[in-house]
Formats: C-alpha cells, sequence, structure tokens
C-alpha cells in the first residue's frame, strides 16, 4: 500500500488475490508537525471476485435516443462490478398507428 501523506489516498501497490490474502490491517498515525498525534487503524478486506457473481451498478438503466440517431453515437453506458461480459437480449417495440 502507498499513502498520500498530505491527503490521505490509500492506492494498492500491487494487484491482490483472495487466494494470497483474505484482510490487510494496517496502523494510520497523523501527525500537526507541533502538538501532537493521532492514530487509527484500517481494515482493508479482499472481495472473492471468482465466487462473487457480477452485479450491475443500478437495477435499471433507460436512454432517449432521437430518430434517426446514427448507430456509431453510443446510447447509453452500464456499468458492472466485476469484470464480464455484457451480453444484450430483448425485443425491439414499434409503434402502432
Amino acid at each position: 500500500m502507498t499513502i498520500d501523506r498530505q491527503r490521505g489516498i490509500v492506492r494498492l501497490a500491487r494487484q491482490l488475490d483472495y487466494s494470497e490474502v483474505q484482510s490487510l490491517d494496517y496502523v494510520l498515525q497523523a501527525t500537526d508537525g507541533a502538538n501532537g498525534s493521532t492514530t487509527a487503524t484500517l481494515r482493508i478486506n479482499v472481495l472473492d471476485s471468482d465466487s462473487q457473481g457480477p452485479t450491475f451498478n443500478r437495477d435499471q438503466y433507460s436512454a432517449f435516443v432521437p430518430e434517426l440517431q446514427s448507430s456509431l453515437v453510443p446510447a447509453i453506458t452500464v456499468y458492472v462490478r466485476t469484470p464480464v461480459l455484457i451480453r444484450l437480449t430483448g425485443t425491439e417495440t414499434e409503434k402502432r398507428n
């Protein structure tokens, strides 16, 4: 782990593998340079992505697309928490007069 000493941003120094480590514990110390310091604990739990199925960030997505929109323009971007391949299935609904 690395930490930005000014902003407190913690970053991984390498990828973590659940089969090797399930959690990491650290003691953080903040000092003001003059009067004192304080400490806190930081626990990072590693999720086993092999045993957790993918999940979308939302339960439902929707988009509005102008008619005759070029097929080269993205209509919507969806996000999934675990790297996966996304397949689109469904039907088109046509307006009937």
